[in-house]
């Protein structure tokens, strides 16, 4: 990635962009980006990344990838999410699903691979109103996941896999 990605304000598609700090900070810059592809996160980078997010107001699709499986990723420090969000990738190991989530009520497309959480991932997502997708692999390490009644309303694909 060139030095200088920040000065593209109109940017608006960004995809498989190796992350570093440099980067992720400036991509904060890029307030009109609707689609953010960001790969090779490490545990570092949490923080910068979810100050940029906040200021793409505009964001309908983000794709975050790691390359250590046992690195936990923060993503937590959105106070004030995106509005638009309709697909969202995280492919990161979590030690918990980040709580500006459940607040994208837009968000129809949910992927989560590798979190291997302890706590059930579908409290903080299954009150989501326009989930059509919902995609998780590797994602629990508990027994079961508990689905409650008249949640997922307009859930179309539901995958569920654990990766040996």
């Amino acid at each position: 990635m060139p030095p200088g990605i920040g000065s593209l304000e109109s940017l608006q598609k960004l995809s498989l962009v190796k992350a570093s700090k440099k980067i992720i900070r400036e991509l904060g810059n890029s307030v009109q980006l609707r689609k953010l592809g960001i790969t090779k996160l490490e545990s570092g980078h949490g923080r910068d990344l979810c100050a940029s997010i906040q200021n793409m107001e505009d964001l309908s699709s983000l794709h975050v990838s790691s390359t250590n499986e046992e690195e936990f990723l923060a993503l937590d420090d959105v106070s004030r999410s995106p509005r638009l969000p309709c697909s969202l990738y995280l492919g990161v190991r979590l030690q918990y699903i980040p709580q500006w989530i459940s607040s994208v009520h837009s968000l129809a497309k949910i992927c989560l691979k590798g979190s291997k959480l302890l706590n059930c991932p579908l409290e903080a997502i299954q009150a989501l109103p326009s989930s059509l997708e919902l995609r998780l692999v590797d994602v629990y390490i508990g027994e079961e996941l508990k689905f409650k009644s008249n949640r997922f309303q307009k859930l179309v694909i539901l995958e569920i896999r654990t990766i040996q």
